[in-house]
């Protein structure tokens, strides 16, 4: 175990953490776990690697995952741009901007698989597609970008995220760099519905002149395939090798035809059947009530840097199905001149805080008024459904 004193070691082992050494790192082993705590400096060494990194000189292509949309904002390379390197920060549609209608529909759409017919029918008909970003942000829109940001919901709704971006910016090498949180530790198991399948089924047969009509012709017979499989049928590469591809005229005739005759129970189910054509085999199982059932792992590509403080390596390898390196699983950081302190009580949970609000607070109150007078800075860390409260309690009580 390798122990740095923060009081005295911290700053040269920080020194240490220069881009170029963490792109080593990722050459040198592909996959690698960062199994740094908060305060040891992963933001700084996470923009320190995406500047060395990007420009082509060791990846034509970096994309960062981060969790929240307010740590993409907070990136320096997003701010002050690499010189010569396009940089896309991925934002999520303006609800706002597209009008409580519009916006309203495309959550219906959102919901049912369908950006496809979307971005036909509600951006092609909004008198603002001229100067909105959104509709162009992906796609051709992203030919020759050289540094990505993007939170990690994409994943959560697309496991081959990345390498959808790397073929739509046409780069040959890609960096992928997972900012820290809990996202390795979400679900990753999908289901399909036998109803939905069987209407995805009778929406597809009844386009009498569907676009590519030999892939359509595919299409009708791996979903009738999939309606009569049994769980031993799912467990095999054939269904990554037979499933067709998806053409955006084909997508939008498929969908407007599932929306017009069933509505809001229809859903478009190309991309959750091409996610189980991907996935792992040992997980696909047909349930009793005909769904088919199987877990979708993220893809992250043959080059990528995780940072996360609470997942081992183990972990790591079991979620994303391959080995990391963990270079700094043996360090601990200690810092002499901090006290924790846990109140080991019951009355600050979720459930019995409304009554003990009083209690608790004004015991913080007087701990903060203290704090203040010695010239210091308390941070007050709640539960978000309880911030507002907490924060108009305290400012009176300090008052």
């Amino acid at each position: 175990m390798r122990l740095i004193d923060a009081t005295q070691d911290l700053a040269l082992f920080r020194s240490g953490l220069t881009g170029r050494y963490g792109v080593g790192l990722v050459q040198q082993h592909k996959q690698v776990l960062v199994q740094l705590p908060v305060g040891v400096g992963k933001s700084s060494w996470l923009d320190e690697i995406t500047v060395e990194a990007t420009g082509g000189k060791h990846f034509e292509l970096v994309i960062v995952l981060s969790p929240t949309r307010q740590l993409i904002n907070e990136r320096r390379p997003l701010k002050n741009p690499p010189t010569g390197v396009r940089v896309v920060n991925i934002r999520p549609r303006p609800g706002k901007q597209c009008g409580k209608q519009r916006d309203a529909q495309w959550r219906q759409y959102e919901k049912a698989g369908m950006a496809a017919l979307g971005r036909v029918e509600i951006c092609g008909q909004c008198p603002l597609k001229g100067g909105c970003f959104w509709p162009n942000q992906y796609g051709k829109g992203l030919k020759g970008t050289g540094l990505i940001y993007a939170t990690q919901t994409h994943l959560e709704r697309s496991p081959r995220f990345v390498p959808y971006l790397k073929r739509s910016t046409g780069a040959q090498s890609c960096l992928v760099l997972m900012d820290e949180s809990s996202f390795i530790a979400k679900p990753v198991e999908q289901t399909i519905p036998y109803d939905e399948l069987q209407r995805f089924a009778d929406v597809l047969k009844s386009l009498k002149y569907p676009p590519h009509k030999k892939i359509h012709e595919k299409w009708i017979y791996i979903v009738d395939l999939l309606l009569q499989t049994r769980t031993d049928d799912l467990v095999g590469d054939e269904w990554y090798d037979h499933m067709p591809r998806m053409p955006q005229d084909w997508m939008v005739a498929v969908q407007r035809a599932g929306w017009r005759a069933h509505g809001e129970k229809f859903r478009f189910l190309g991309h959750q059947l091409k996610a189980f054509a991907q996935s792992d085999m040992d997980s696909r199982l047909r349930g009793r009530a005909g769904e088919i059932c199987f877990s979708s792992m993220p893809k992250l590509g043959e080059h990528c840097l995780v940072f996360s403080s609470t997942t081992s390596p183990q972990f790591a390898e079991y979620r994303y199905g391959h080995r990391f390196e963990a270079p700094f699983s043996d360090y601990r950081f200690l810092h002499p001149d901090t006290r924790w302190y846990n109140l080991a009580s019951s009355i600050g949970t979720k459930r019995h805080f409304p009554g003990n609000k009083p209690q608790i607070l004004d015991f913080f109150a007087g701990l903060v008024a203290r704090r203040l007078e010695e010239g210091k800075r308390p941070l007050l860390v709640s539960k978000k459904a309880f911030v507002p409260e907490c924060a108009e309690y305290l400012e009176q009580r300090l008052a």
